[in-house]
């Protein structure tokens, strides 16, 4: 992981206290600094929150509010 990137993952886990329940609230954050959800800062969530890396990658795809690449700049609508 990036250093910059650890960093900032490391900001947003300062504010929580590791239980599994923090997981929605940590992923919305994390996707709000970094605009999308980079595998690297699912496997340091995981590992904050001691979960399985499967668990975090599942609550993630199953709510359509996060994503896991990162969006253009411009939306094109037909």
């Amino acid at each position: 992981m990036e250093t910059d990137t650890k960093k900032q993952l490391d900001d947003i886990l300062s504010n929580h206290n590791g239980n599994s329940s923090d997981l929605i609230p940590i992923l919305q954050a994390a996707q709000e600094r970094f605009g999308y959800l980079p595998e690297e800062v699912m496997a340091g969530i995981a590992r904050f929150l001691q979960l399985p890396p499967s668990a975090v990658y599942g609550v993630s795809t199953f709510y359509a509010q996060f994503k896991l690449t990162p969006t253009g700049k411009v939306g094109i609508k037909p």
